[in-house]
C-alpha cells in the first residue's frame, strides 16, 4: 500500500559499554560517527553494569551522545547475561528464568545508575537477546518510566 505519510526508520543499537582502552570500542565509536554523518538518530541501549563504576571519560562520551537530539538511550538490563547454566543443568538469561525479584533490581539499578551518572531517565527497555518470561512485564509495570 502507497501512501504520502511520512516513513520513519529507528536505529537500535545494542550493547553500549565502556571499552577498556577508550570510552567506546571502534566499532561503537565508528557507528556513532556514521549515525551523526548521515544526519539521522539511533537508539542506544545501555548495560547498567557500565555504569558501577565508569571513567569520567565515559560519563562525558555518554552525556555527550545524550546532549545530541540524535541520540537517545534504552534501559538494557543490568549484566546482559544470556544463556547462562546453573549447577542444576538449567538454563537462565537475565530475564528469562530468573525470579521477579532479580529482574526488578536489575531494572531498577540500570535506571538508578542512570539518572545518577547521566542526569538521563530512560522510558524504553529492551531484553538481552530478547529473552525475557513472564516476570519480566510484571516487573516493568513497577516502574512507571518504564511501564
Amino acid at each position: 500500500m502507497k501512501t504520502n505519510e511520512p516513513q520513519y526508520v529507528i536505529f537500535k543499537a545494542d550493547d553500549i559499554r565502556e571499552h577498556p582502552e577508550d570510552t567506546l570500542s571502534p566499532g561503537w565509536t565508528r557507528f556513532c560517527d556514521l549515525i551523526a554523518e548521515a544526519d539521522i538518530t539511533a537508539a542506544l541501549g545501555l548495560i547498567g553494569d557500565s555504569l558501577v563504576d565508569p571513567s569520567d571519560a565515559y560519563v562525558d562520551r555518554l552525556k555527550g551522545l545524550a546532549s545530541e537530539a540524535r541520540f537517545s538511550f534504552w534501559n538494557h538490563g543490568f549484566d546482559h547475561h544470556l544463556k547462562q547454566t546453573r549447577d542444576d543443568g538449567s538454563v537462565y538469561s537475565e530475564f528469562h528464568n530468573t525470579s521477579l525479584e532479580h529482574q526488578s533490581n536489575h531494572l531498577a539499578e540500570t535506571q538508578r545508575l542512570t539518572s545518577e551518572h547521566l542526569g538521563l531517565t530512560l522510558d524504553t527497555f529492551g531484553a538481552p537477546g530478547n529473552h525475557s518470561d513472564d516476570n519480566t512485564p510484571v516487573a516493568l509495570e513497577a516502574i512507571p518510566e518504564l511501564s
